[in-house]
């Protein structure tokens, strides 16, 4: 749950022993959340913003490689649409594969005969476009990321369309990825994520 900051002290003082705030420097989040399972547990939605510079600088740094990756992506197509498991994918977020057609895009690459990574619009307005992605656990650390989220992030600006991201601040991964990419922080909401451990 994002909320207003002027929300937080009441949230907290309903809250009391039951709210844990994760200490995102050094903390094992995994092992954090599996520990307050039964806890309201603070996060931090992130919020950043597009720096075309930046993002052409790391297309420069990395101009070889990109190249060569991307010789391996292509549009997300039906069976694509379809078959890609994660959290972060395009089925999680639009009705159908119609829907995505019509109204979205996504790029995707494979290896080993499936879809490994994906970067796709999960949302979109007459002026920006949502990046979401997601990497097979197996496959991240490879750059498939990268080169993924670059195809998109072209396909916005050749549209005239800002990209965003956002995520929470205990995804790591996808802040670094942010940044590498180009993108800024602008905006830290608090983020309440609710208790998943017995069902309460």
């Amino acid at each position: 749950l994002v909320h207003p900051e002027d929300w937080c002290a009441i949230i907290e003082q309903n809250l009391g022993p039951r709210l844990a705030e994760i200490n995102f420097r050094g903390e094992d989040v995994p092992s954090f959340i599996k520990r307050h399972e039964d806890d309201v547990v603070l996060n931090r939605r992130i919020n950043f913003t597009f720096d075309p510079q930046l993002n052409e600088d790391f297309k420069q740094i990395n101009q070889d490689v990109l190249a060569r990756l991307r010789a391996n992506i292509s549009p997300i197509v039906k069976d694509e649409f379809a078959s890609f498991n994660g959290v972060v994918v395009p089925k999680h977020f639009w009705d159908s594969y119609d829907h995505f057609r019509n109204y979205a895009a996504g790029f995707c690459m494979k290896a080993d005969a499936r879809v490994v990574s994906a970067a796709f619009c999960s949302f979109y307005s007459s002026t920006y476009l949502e990046l979401g992605m997601e990497t097979a656990k197996d496959y991240r650390g490879r750059g498939f990321s990268e080169a993924t989220c670059s195809v998109l992030i072209d396909y916005a600006l050749e549209r005239k369309l800002t990209p965003l991201w956002a995520c929470i601040l205990s995804n790591q991964p996808s802040c670094n990825l942010a940044r590498k990419l180009g993108f800024v922080e602008i905006l830290s909401l608090p983020c309440y994520m609710l208790p998943f451990g017995n069902g309460r």
